[in-house]
């Protein structure tokens, strides 16, 4: 339980390094367009990012599909903390761009089935779960190597 605890620690830091690095690239042009686009009430965004609240899976899925965020890094720390150019938030905000006006970039939106399909939904879609498993994949493995480390 300890090393869960930890984990979530360690994931929370993160999350408010990431924001910050997107506020200071100006990738993030208000807290409100962040919290639309990682699916956060802006009301609570304090609590997630002074640790109050432990930052869920869905909200970091949102991060690396809105803003092109490692999984890997979110969870771990290991690698870098953006994917390259062609990363799935990259792709997002083309499309949001395309469909919505400059600016709008709301992946949780796009994925919540709140409009008539088409196939770049389904493309919106079937990128948010390859997200929503590498988060998955990393903090599963995380948490073995948490309890491994534990165990010594």
């Amino acid at each position: 339980m300890n090393s869960e605890n930890n984990l979530q620690e360690l994931i929370n830091e993160r999350f408010r390094t990431a924001y910050d690095e997107l506020v200071n690239t100006d990738k993030v042009p208000s807290q409100r367009d962040f919290c639309l686009k990682v699916g956060l009430n802006e009301g609570n965004f304090n609590k997630y990012y002074k640790g109050g609240r432990k930052v869920n899976n869905l909200i970091l899925v949102n991060m690396t599909a809105a803003y092109g965020l490692s999984a890997e890094w979110l969870l771990t720390g290991e690698g870098e903390m953006f994917k390259n150019k062609d990363a799935i938030g990259h792709k997002i905000n083309e499309v949001n761009k395309s469909r919505f006006g400059a600016g709008s970039g709301n992946a949780a939106y796009i994925g919540s089935g709140g409009h008539q399909n088409t196939g770049t939904d389904d493309t919106c879609r079937q990128e948010l779960e390859k997200a929503k498993a590498e988060i998955e994949e990393w903090r599963s493995k995380y948490i073995l190597l948490l309890e491994k480390i534990n165990k010594v």
